[in-house]
């Protein structure tokens, strides 16, 4: 996933972000092999980050403690 901004980006974080919620980060390899092979060298943890922060830009009249339903992770690591 790159760096730059743009739609085609904010879309894949959100997608990292749903995978990790559904599959443990250490397993995607194995159980959703397309993800991982089109996104191998992403830093998955730091993509879920960028897409909760395009999700506050998004809907900044939350309150702060609102995140995405799909932030936790499947692993349980999440804060």
């Amino acid at each position: 996933m790159r760096k730059e901004k743009g739609m085609r980006n904010y879309l894949a974080w959100l997608g990292a972000m749903r995978l990790m919620n559904h599959y443990p980060y250490t397993s995607i390899e194995k159980l959703c092999p397309a993800a991982w092979k089109k996104h191998r060298s992403a830093d998955w943890p730091r993509a879920r980050q960028r897409a909760n922060e395009v999700f506050r830009s998004l809907f900044h009249f939350l309150p702060a403690g609102e995140f995405p339903i799909h932030w936790p992770t499947a692993g349980g690591r999440s804060k």
